[in-house]
């Protein structure tokens, strides 16, 4: 299920709201402000945000304001207001302020329950959307790479040969900063922050390397590799698992046997160029291996 993060300067309310949403399958992060809030949103991304308005330190509007400014890539999560505020024109200045939907105390659980489902799964085909784009995007770009080009000379540190390299992982700073990498090195990209959205999508993608980060929206990264790898018609390409510097060398071989290796980060584009180069070799003679054997 989903990761709900829920900011609410009431304890006993909190604790009630978490009870309720973890009895329906979600993880439940918690928060007694919006300041709170805001770290907790940063370093886990959660699917679904429900926040109280009056709160001390940093209220529910200043809250919103201050994660859509300074984290425009977390624009897209859903983001529901929950006050005791509930006259008509409260309601219409959380709405204005940017909040998805609006619900009022005393909390209607049933109420509740219906509105973060109808949120998570708008976020979802959004999402799904979203990646369909890409994807069609990808292989437009793949296309035209396939057509003769006039030959100009590489600019420095970038691939004498742009890869397509699939990302699956939340979309944190780590993964931003691959991104980023990638794209100066010159290769193509398409990211996947739903584990379950890329295994189903994988077979119609043909990947040269795939990197997985530990956790995705919904699946973790051994599940993910394991998934993928038992569709046959999936071209991963090696598989590499994404380290964040906070478990820095507690890690130091893949999950299971669906992964190739794993990768520290942050990593600089030069280490990564290198690294690229000996799993795409590893891969050409495993493949020549087999064909041998075969």
């Amino acid at each position: 299920m989903a990761t709900i993060l829920c900011v609410e300067d009431e304890p006993g309310l909190r604790a009630d709201l978490a009870e309720e949403l973890e009895c329906l399958g979600h993880d439940v992060l918690q928060a007694e402000d919006g300041a709170a809030g805001l770290e907790l949103v940063v370093a886990h991304r959660p699917d679904l945000v429900i926040s109280d308005i009056t709160m001390p330190r940093m209220n529910g509007f200043e809250f919103l304001e201050k994660l859509r400014h300074d984290h425009p890539e977390l624009a897209e999560m859903p983001f529901l207001f929950l006050s005791a505020l509930s006259d008509r024109e409260d309601v219409l200045a959380g709405i204005r302020k940017g909040g998805d939907d609006y619900l009022t105390k005393p909390v209607d659980y049933d109420m509740l329950t219906a509105r973060v489902g109808s949120a998570l799964r708008q976020s979802m085909r959004f999402r799904e959307k979203k990646t369909t784009e890409q994807i069609k995007l990808f292989k437009a770009l793949n296309k035209k790479a396939g057509r003769p080009q006039p030959a100009t000379p590489a600019p420095a540190r970038r691939a004498a040969r742009p890869l397509n390299i699939v990302l699956v992982g939340r979309g944190d700073e780590d993964m931003w900063q691959l991104q980023q990498t990638l794209k100066d090195m010159g290769h193509r990209f398409l990211l996947f922050t739903s584990g379950r959205v890329y295994c189903e999508k994988a077979a119609g993608i043909k990947a040269d390397i795939t990197f997985i980060g530990l956790h995705s929206d919904d699946y973790q990264a051994g599940f993910t590799a394991r998934s993928v790898a038992a569709d046959k018609d999936a071209r991963t390409g090696p598989v590499i698992l994404l380290l964040p510097e906070s478990l820095k060398g507690s890690i130091n071989q893949p999950l299971n046997d669906a992964m190739t290796d794993v990768m520290e980060m942050p990593v600089a584009s030069g280490s990564l160029a290198e690294k690229i180069g000996v799993w795409r070799q590893q891969a050409a003679e495993a493949a020549l291996a087999g064909k041998r054997t075969a």
